[in-house]
């Protein structure tokens, strides 16, 4: 099928259920189909982070702010990569620019780490 709302539905509901390498290919389907649905990067990006690869993970989600500047989770998520590799002015950057678009849940050793 082509439908790309029901491919990210089972892709998400696979990433939930730690299926990853089964998401990632109901994920490449829906890209065959569009590339501007930046909620393929975003659950791609979750993936790779979930599989710890998280220098592919920061390209996917920057794929999803390239199409979309205001998701805020995107910002949030790619932070929490550059942190896991230890790049803190990237992840200080993401961080700032998350809470600015009102993300709310800011986990708060992440934010005390980068508070001013």
């Amino acid at each position: 099928p082509n439908d790309v709302r029901l491919l990210l539905t089972k892709a998400s509901n696979l990433i939930n259920q730690q299926k990853y390498d089964l998401a990632m290919r109901f994920l490449d389907q829906a890209l065959t189909v569009t590339t501007q649905e930046p909620n393929i990067f975003f659950y791609r990006g979750n993936v790779y982070f979930a599989k710890g690869n998280f220098n592919l993970a920061i390209q996917e989600y920057t794929n999803v702010l390239n199409l979309r500047q205001d998701v805020a989770v995107a910002y949030y998520n790619r932070a929490l990569c550059y942190h896991n590799l230890n790049q803190p002015i990237q992840a200080k950057q993401d961080l700032e620019q998350a809470i600015a678009l009102n993300f709310s849940s800011v986990d708060p050793e992440i934010r005390a780490i980068y508070s001013e």
